[in-house]
């Protein structure tokens, strides 16, 4: 009876085992799943598991291997392990040694057993995890079945390495360049006045690196140097400057050509054509640079045509005028009918006539003047000093005298008209008056001198045998 029920107690643990190893199978498949969600305490707890059951192991001698090896087998696969009811059923499992342990009495009632999916578990086992307090010990299967594998022990994740490191580098600030104006510089010309100089900045970095990575960085900037800026003088007055100039230049010469013209006096000229020499005119454009010519250039030119002078020359013979005028301007002429202070005779050979002091006096014939003196030229010891400022003028076969002027307006060699003004009335040389004051005396002394071909000689004649007062 009881060979009987030990008999049946290995046929119930060999398929218990059976359905174990079926429903491992599956279970390994939701831990690939179930893995990632596994704390790091889940991971300590099975490593400090692993390391209880070995040192229960070192304590207890006397267990036989498979019963270690049965503890580390649930321990590990706990996670995983089917309902308790699996290894308790009320059977008896045969010890590793074949022998029998002592006979339990299984409970009145079997629960029944589940079936778990048939699927073949990895190689790898899952990580392993404590086995509840209440789970019994279960003694190692048949020896078909393959060993446990050790656990992996975990080890705990290290501190991060945080490192900073720091890099130095300079960078150039560049210079401004502000330009002056110069109005007496040339415009081609520029002058540093402040020379340029750059700045400097000092710029620190500062990385920070986590296990090799770069997570973060900062920098810091020191100015070392400012800047300077540079200044440049340039000019504004313009270096290259033009002019334009017009130049009149002969190109060639007037000719003068002389007409006679019957109808003009003998002696007398008059111009027809005035002439006009060829003149270019150019118009030409100066270049300048600084102030000095460089260059010239013509713009636009024209010349004009020469153009000859004539002249008319006069070759009738003039019809000569014999007869005489008045000394002075009369009445009938626009002036004042003077009256005769003393006549012509032989103790005085002319006619004074009482002509106001500074009345023009006019030649009585058209001449030559032969003689011309002023008060004071000619001494007392030559009687011609009596007639003080004086002229005479020769016309043809007679001399006329004007004699106490006050000023004269002719000179020797000078040609005369009929009535052209020679003089003005004065006293000067030997007046008489019995009146007294600057004017005192004031007449014109008039003389004609008739040639005399036969003496070759001038005499005094009668001037009112002449003059058309009385003629």
């Amino acid at each position: 009876m009881n060979n009987r029920r030990i008999n049946n107690s290995k046929i119930v643990k060999k398929q218990k085992i059976r359905k174990f190893n079926e429903f491992q199978k599956s279970a390994v498949a939701l831990a690939a799943a179930a893995s990632f969600a596994l704390t790091l305490s889940s991971c300590e707890d099975v490593a400090q598991n692993a390391q209880t059951t070995q040192q229960r192991t070192q304590k207890e001698p006397s267990q036989t291997q498979s019963t270690a090896q049965e503890e580390t087998y649930a321990s590990t696969t706990l996670p995983f392990l089917p309902p308790p009811d699996i290894f308790t059923d009320g059977g008896i499992l045969d010890a590793p040694d074949g022998t029998q342990p002592p006979a339990t009495e299984p409970p009145a009632t079997e629960p029944p057993a589940t079936e778990p999916p048939a699927t073949e578990p990895p190689a790898t086992q899952p990580p392993a995890t404590e086995a509840p307090a209440t789970q019994p010990s279960v003694t190692e299967p048949p020896a078909t079945e393959p060993p446990a594998t050790e656990p992996p022990v975990t080890e705990p994740a290290p501190e991060p390495v945080v490192e900073v490191r720091q890099s130095i580098h300079f960078e150039k600030i560049p210079y401004s360049t502000f330009y002056a104006k110069d109005p007496n510089m040339y415009d081609d010309e520029s002058v540093v006045t402040t020379k340029g100089r750059e700045g400097t900045v000092k710029i620190t970095v500062y990385s920070t690196y986590t296990d090799g990575v770069l997570t973060s960085s900062r920098s810091e900037r020191e100015t070392v140097s400012f800047s300077q800026a540079c200044v440049i003088t340039v000019g504004t007055k313009p270096s290259v400057t033009t002019e334009e100039k017009t130049v009149t230049e002969t190109v060639e010469k007037y000719s003068t050509i002389y007409e006679e013209c019957d109808t003009m006096d003998v002696g007398t000229t008059k111009v027809k054509t005035e002439g006009k020499d060829s003149v270019a005119t150019r118009t030409y454009r100066y270049t300048y640079k600084r102030g000095e010519l460089t260059g010239r250039e013509l713009i636009s030119e024209s010349i004009s045509e020469r153009v000859d002078e004539v002249i008319l020359v006069g070759t009738k013979e003039p019809v000569k005028d014999t007869s005489f005028g008045m000394p002075f301007i009369d009445a009938a002429h626009g002036g004042v009918d003077y009256s005769v202070t003393q006549y012509f005779s032989s103790s005085h050979t002319a006619l004074d006539f009482g002509v106001y002091y500074g009345d023009p006096i006019c030649a009585a014939m058209g001449g030559t003047v032969i003689a011309a003196y002023d008060e004071g030229d000619i001494s007392k010891d030559n009687i011609l000093w009596t007639y003080g400022t004086y002229v005479v003028i020769q016309h043809d076969g007679y001399k006329t005298y004007y004699a106490h002027l006050s000023s004269r307006t002719v000179s020797v060699g000078d040609r005369v008209e009929k009535g052209q003004v020679i003089g003005y009335s004065g006293n000067t040389g030997r007046v008489n008056s019995s009146a007294g004051g600057p004017y005192a005396g004031t007449h014109l002394h008039f003389e004609i001198r008739k040639y005399n071909a036969s003496l070759g000689v001038y005499r005094t004649v009668d001037p009112t045998l002449y003059l058309p007062w009385w003629n």
